[in-house]
């Protein structure tokens, strides 16, 4: 069987859901302190890398990012060797100033990915004299269209911790975009201070509750027909369709679709 199609470059804007899990499931990333540590290494590389952070929900046991490719062709040279100083990557690179090959794995997904999960994996380890794999092999990525495809994704992220029965509402939970932004917990300037709520779209909602969306962590893509269509004719080289997925229609939304791959 071939292995899942890895692509680690994008154009600008591309939305990307990535997750990954720990090594045989175990909940290794419960105690809090540890998705402190987690969301810092994120942050600090996300400094460097050329990738924003739209949403994203650290579990006991795997995390789910949702990020969106961003160009830094525009940059200088003395802005692309700052960002990768201030995260402390690539200090060989940065020693021979060699900014060509410094560009490319600033622009590159699985650097990105590889950066976080090791250095993630050896502080753990070190913390807790510990020795092994924390990760449970490569992470996943699915490529999201833009618009209402991405507001379904968000949201499934962002509802993670309550389909997982940890807390009742996403915005009590606080390794969340949700919780930690506090998106949902603004208060209104009004002598009541009414407190916002986290809210779905009903059509959302009952996507959600049907848990109709499992190709948002086992497919490649995920949008409308048309983009599935035009992303499997970009990527025909090296990809074949193994299975499409047609989601039921729903109110006042497309049609969405996701397909499964694997290499040709």
């Amino acid at each position: 069987m071939g292995r899942p199609l890895r692509i680690r470059f994008y154009e600008p804007n591309t939305a990307i859901h990535v997750m990954s899990k720990t090594a045989g499931g175990y909940f290794l990333l419960k105690p809090d302190y540890v998705k402190k540590h987690f969301l810092y290494l994120l942050k600090t590389l996300l400094q460097a890398f050329s990738f924003e952070l739209i949403s994203f929900s650290i579990m006991n046991n795997h995390f789910h990012l949702l990020l969106k490719a961003k160009d830094i062709n525009y940059l200088s040279d003395n802005e692309i060797l700052e960002k990768a100083q201030k995260a402390g990557i690539y200090k060989r690179l940065l020693f021979t100033k060699d900014i060509a090959t410094l560009r490319k794995k600033l622009s590159d997904l699985s650097e990105f990915m590889k950066n976080l999960k090791e250095r993630f994996s050896k502080w753990f380890n070190k913390t807790f004299n510990r020795y092994g794999y924390f990760w449970g092999g490569r992470y996943k990525n699915v490529i999201i269209e833009n618009g209402e495809s991405l507001e379904i994704c968000k949201n499934y992220i962002e509802m993670n911790p309550v389909n997982a029965g940890i807390v009742d509402s996403p915005e009590k939970y606080k390794f969340s975009s949700c919780g930690e932004m506090g998106k949902f917990m603004e208060i209104e300037n009004n002598e009541n201070k009414k407190q916002k709520n986290y809210e779905l779209k009903p059509e959302i909602k009952e996507v959600l509750e049907k848990n109709e969306i499992k190709q948002l962590e086992n497919g490649v893509a995920f949008g409308s027909l048309e983009f599935i269509i035009n992303f499997h004719k970009k990527f025909k080289n090296k990809i074949r369709l193994k299975k499409l997925k047609n989601y039921k229609h729903l109110t006042n939304m497309k049609r969405f679709f996701s397909f499964t791959n694997v290499r040709t």
